[in-house]
């Protein structure tokens, strides 16, 4: 893959991130979600990908998603480990 298209494809991710973060609250409300939450939301966007909906939106949603449940589980592990 040329840099181009990598930095196109994380370019989209980084933007539906922002996109969840105005919607959802940003860190205060990942913070709130559990693993399981995170499966949920994430299956539910793999649920629409595998019908052949708007597959690349869907693929960059659930990329989108998967970088919002690790940002949340390393700032949860950082808090445990100064706490």
């Amino acid at each position: 893959m040329s840099n181009y298209g990598r930095l196109r494809a994380l370019d989209d991710i980084l933007k539906e991130r922002d996109r969840q973060d105005a919607q959802w609250g940003g860190p205060t409300g990942d913070d709130g979600n559990t693993e399981a939450d995170w499966m949920s939301y994430i299956h539910k966007q793999h649920q629409q990908w595998a019908y052949g909906q708007n597959f690349r939106e869907r693929a960059v949603k659930i990329a989108a998603l998967a970088l919002a449940a690790i940002e949340s589980m390393d700032r949860k592990e950082k808090k445990d480990a100064n706490a």
